[in-house]
């Protein structure tokens, strides 16, 4: 019994589906953001909508993926996603070196 409220709690927030993000540098030197929008009650228009709110409208995927791990407790889904936002939403990130 103790191990079922911390399986049902994570069971529920999985399904719920939410969005963390981490800010970054990307390759280019433009300010980007890495998105992490798991769970089976979310698709990738979560991931979409979040990344359109963090460069404030116009972004372009660098790249992204997706798995599903099978558990007894149904489906855990992890969708990734790394975005660049415009120059121009962020003047001042920072240039590569070289």
């Amino acid at each position: 019994m103790k191990h079922t409220v911390p399986i049902v709690l994570i069971a529920v927030f999985c399904l719920a589906g939410c969005v963390s993000v981490k800010p970054l540098t990307t390759p280019s030197g433009r300010q980007g953001f890495h998105l992490n929008c798991g769970g089976t009650g979310a698709d990738w228009s979560t991931c979409y909508e979040e990344a359109t709110k963090r460069c404030k409208g116009p972004y372009t995927i660098v790249d992204r993926s997706q798995d599903r791990t099978f558990t007894p407790y149904g489906p855990l889904i992890n969708r990734e996603m790394i975005i660049e936002c415009p120059a121009w939403i962020f003047p001042n990130a920072s240039k590569p070196a070289g």
